[in-house]
């Protein structure tokens, strides 16, 4: 019985470097698309989509300390939020989903208070 747990063992560990080694070497494929992903100027849209997501993370991190304001201040930011063009934006990146790498990027730069 323990020889037959080794050898499911044994498998389950190559088949795992194997996967890494898959997704290493598909990472590792085209680094200059990615590279080129990463550095790209924003689209509005893009931009639009990084600053509600600050916004979100901001009024989180600030109920957290007052929550007695939160319904309040979830309705306030879900009445700014223009629906419309979070969906269209999403969309996009969507149909070209190396975009979001930048948009990704982007909010890491600006969490972190790193030069973008």
């Amino acid at each position: 019985m323990s020889k037959l747990r080794a050898k499911k063992r044994g498998l389950a560990l190559a088949a795992s470097m194997l996967a890494a080694a898959a997704l290493l070497a598909a990472g590792c494929d085209n680094p200059d698309t990615i590279s080129s992903e990463k550095a790209k100027n924003l689209t509005p849209d893009e931009r639009y989509l990084v600053q509600l997501y600050l916004k979100i993370n901001d009024l989180e991190r600030n109920l957290q300390e007052n929550p007695v304001d939160s319904a309040r201040k979830w309705d306030e930011l879900k009445a700014s939020v223009d629906t419309a063009r979070v969906k269209q934006a999403i969309a996009v990146l969507e149909e070209d989903p190396k975009r979001w790498l930048g948009v990704y990027t982007r909010i890491n730069d600006l969490m972190f208070d790193t030069k973008p």
